[in-house]
This record gives C-alpha cells, sequence and structure tokens, in this order.
C-alpha cells in the first residue's frame, strides 16, 4: 500500500476521535445540512466500527508494516490509546436513549430505568442496563470489543 497506508491510519485515528467527541455532545455528521435526510447516527457507527477492524487487522500484521507505519500508529496517533479509551469510556457502540421508553412512560433518571441501545449486525436495537454495560450480547463479549482488545494484544 506505500505511503496510502499512514493516510489510512491518519483517517481512521481521525473517525474514531470525531465519533468519540460525538458521543459527547459534540458536533457530529448529524450537523450537516447536507446529511439530515440519513440516519446520520447509523452511518457514523458504521465507520466507526469498520476503522476499529482496519485498525486491529493493520495491528495485527505490524511485523510486516514499515517502521514509520508503526512509528505512526504507536506514537503519533497512539492507537493503544484510544483503544483504551474506547473501550472504557466512549464504546461508539452502545448509546442512550433520551425521552420515553418502550411503554411511554418518561424516565425519572434513575440508572436502572434507563433505556441504552446496541449496535448490532448493523443496526441499532434496545438493551437492558446490564447488558450495554457489559457490552455483552447473550453472555459474549460485543464484537467490536472484542476487536479493540485484539488490537491492544497486537500493540
Amino acid at each position: 500500500m506505500g505511503d496510502s497506508i499512514v493516510d489510512l491510519i491518519d483517517y481512521c485515528h481521525r473517525t474514531l476521535l470525531r465519533s468519540a467527541a460525538s458521543s459527547r455532545n459534540h458536533p457530529s455528521l448529524a450537523d450537516s445540512p447536507i446529511l439530515k435526510h440519513l440516519d446520520v447516527s447509523h452511518l457514523e457507527a458504521n465507520i466507526a466500527i469498520r476503522c476499529i477492524a482496519i485498525l486491529r487487522s493493520l495491528a495485527g500484521h505490524a511485523d510486516n508494516l514499515s517502521e514509520i507505519v508503526t512509528s505512526r500508529m504507536l506514537t503519533t496517533t497512539d492507537v493503544p490509546l484510544l483503544a483504551v479509551q474506547l473501550l472504557m469510556d466512549q464504546q461508539p457502540w452502545i448509546r442512550r436513549i433520551k425521552g420515553d421508553d418502550e411503554s411511554g412512560s418518561r424516565n425519572n433518571g434513575d440508572d436502572n430505568d434507563e433505556m441504552f441501545e446496541i449496535y448490532d449486525n448493523g443496526e441499532w436495537r434496545r438493551c437492558c442496563h446490564d447488558e450495554a454495560c457489559g457490552s455483552s450480547i447473550a453472555g459474549q463479549i460485543h464484537p467490536v470489543a472484542a476487536h479493540l482488545w485484539l488490537l491492544l494484544l497486537s500493540s
């Protein structure tokens, strides 16, 4: 891939930083007037998950990459630190639902009453608090979390 691999790493890094910022109510693609008609949260989650997979794949093949590329991943963009932040704080595959729950009653702010959605098989689906906090699907680690753990093991 030559020098374009550095551009790919930079793109993935910027995308994941933007995803982390949008999870903290910073401007995102949804603020663009051109993209108002799209389900931007679906689009952003899909792109972020693919960037995680790309970085995990590159980290898994670090032995075959040039020193410049591995330096870019480990020093300049600090991909391992980004992976830890995504695992522990941002978790772009989970989002909190605001407003009414399925029964139509208002959430009163209690953590047990909060509703969550988890990005699963290309779509957002509602889940319970325990599943959202544990990042698990039927007792298994979420695939995106698995990619991040594998990225950390490869780094």
